[in-house]
């Protein structure tokens, strides 16, 4: 992959070309070949080998239309649940497509939260508790492979769970090694382990065991936070400047600034889908009694130790004045 910064679709093929041709007329010879594949425009760089961008293969005019393309995304990876690459999918149609702002990208991912809660909740409700968006069971099933045999496994996951729950139930379905299971995740009590939690659809559905929204919709928040971080990361770009005392303005190190304007953009995207989610539709709960935390025990409550004594005389004046005697100085 080579970066051709400030160029369009149609200089980015045309540079694409001509380096092609001069690798294989200068540099390499007959088998060896530098074919020229495609172009990505726009790019937008996530993290170490997770990007997302529209591809262009063949066809390079000014009207063509590109294909979403991304690697290390929840939208092509199998181990998330159905409803998680759907809404990535939609949220990379909006931003590379479309073109859609920041604030209609957030309103669209606020409405998919909101949706994704209520439908958890309500996923053994009847008609009768229907609103728009509501999704059907199988979005919430996602899959697991498993690399090895059970015995193997020093401990259990979700895979391995299910894996047992099926060999519990029927002793010849031949799960094991290079085996892949699906399953859904039902609310337990807090702290409990995520093995615990899984359970067969078909189990799930027959028990009208409920499902733990938190879990579902914290995996939608975090695989798009750092999807919506870069509409958040030029702002914050801009406001990376360290101020001396002398007033002149220093830039911080690359790697730290960079750093830093990620998490930020990815806290700045989290509110505003919790913002937009709380807009789009009424968050429902199960009651009480469905509630799995109700059957916990009570923590106890934290000891908290007591704060040393100030002094009254040093009241109002502490934090000022070293930084009186810096400015002074």
């Amino acid at each position: 992959m080579i970066h051709f910064p400030r160029c369009t679709l149609q200089q980015a093929a045309s540079h694409g070309e001509r380096l092609s041709s001069f690798f294989d007329a200068e540099m390499l010879s007959h088998p060896q070949s530098l074919a020229f594949e495609k172009v990505l425009f726009p790019t937008a760089f996530y993290k170490k080998k997770m990007y997302a961008a529209l591809k262009y293969e063949g066809d390079y005019s000014e009207g063509a239309s590109g294909k979403i393309f991304a690697r290390g995304l929840s939208a092509v990876r199998r181990d998330n649940a159905k409803l998680v690459q759907k809404t990535v999918l939609d949220v990379m149609d909006l931003l590379f497509k479309k073109g859609a702002t920041r604030d209609e990208t957030a309103a669209f991912a606020g409405a998919a939260f909101a949706a994704v809660h209520n439908s958890a909740v309500l996923v053994h409700a009847g008609a009768e508790r229907d609103f728009p968006g509501r999704l059907p069971f199988e979005a919430f099933v996602q899959s697991a492979g498993i690399s090895k045999e059970l015995a193997e496994y020093d401990g259990d996951n979700s895979a391995t769970a299910v894996a047992r729950q099926m060999l519990a139930a029927n002793p010849q379905c031949g799960i094991g090694k290079n085996s892949r299971v699906t399953f859904v995740v039902t609310a337990a009590p807090k702290g409990s382990k995520r093995c615990h939690q899984a359970l067969l659809p078909s189990v799930c559905l027959a028990e009208t065991a409920p499902l733990d929204a938190g879990f579902y919709t914290g995996a939608l928040l975090k695989k798009l936070a750092p999807m919506m971080s870069v509409l958040y990361m030029q702002e914050e770009a801009a406001s990376r400047r360290t101020r001396t005392l002398d007033g002149s303005v220093v830039a911080r190190e690359p790697d730290t600034a960079a750093a830093r304007a990620r998490l930020l953009g990815e806290a700045h995207a989290e509110r505003a889908i919790l913002a937009a989610a709380s807009k789009a539709q009424k968050l429902v709960y199960a009651p009480k009694e469905l509630r799995p935390s109700a059957d916990e025990p009570p923590r106890p409550a934290a000891k908290r130790k007591a704060a040393p004594a100030k002094d009254p005389r040093q009241k109002g004046i502490a934090g000022f004045g070293v930084l009186g005697l810096k400015m002074n100085e």
